[in-house]
């Protein structure tokens, strides 16, 4: 039993929080609220390896969104398509919320030089969503 809650707080964010009763271990057990906050992600980040990549070589993009809870999820796209990727577990984050992270494996191509990764994180709970692109460049030989 419980109720639902989602407050405007500052920098124009809803927090949505879980307000139920459960029991709480002390001198006497009683009842006491206990809150859950649902809070979503603030920001995404893209790094890769290695940093010079030729046509035929296999670069690594790694993606990481946080701080949220709970944690997003994240998928890649390349010109509105979805790309295959490894996901990898959450990692705590600061104010009790999680990074998520994921792993996108390519081999380029001349063909793949300019083109735009997009990381894209969703809160499904909170309906929120944040990404962040990668331009691939592919040096020529």
């Amino acid at each position: 039993m419980g109720l639902y809650v989602s407050l405007w707080v500052s920098m124009g964010r809803y927090v949505s929080l879980w307000v139920s009763m459960c029991r709480c271990v002390s001198l006497c057990v009683a009842l006491c609220p206990c809150v859950r906050a649902a809070v979503p992600p603030q920001s995404v980040s893209i790094t890769w390896s290695p940093r010079s990549v030729r046509a035929g070589q296999p670069v690594e993009l790694s993606c990481s969104a946080g701080s949220a809870r709970p944690s997003p999820t994240l998928r890649w796209e390349r010109g509105g398509t979805e790309l295959p990727a490894e996901p990898l577990p959450p990692l705590p984050s600061s104010f009790g919320g999680l990074t998520a992270r994921s792993r996108l494996r390519l081999l380029l191509t001349a063909a793949d030089q300019g083109q735009r990764v997009t990381c894209v994180a969703t809160s499904h709970r909170l309906g929120a969503t944040v990404s962040a692109e990668h331009r691939l460049l592919v040096r020529r030989e």
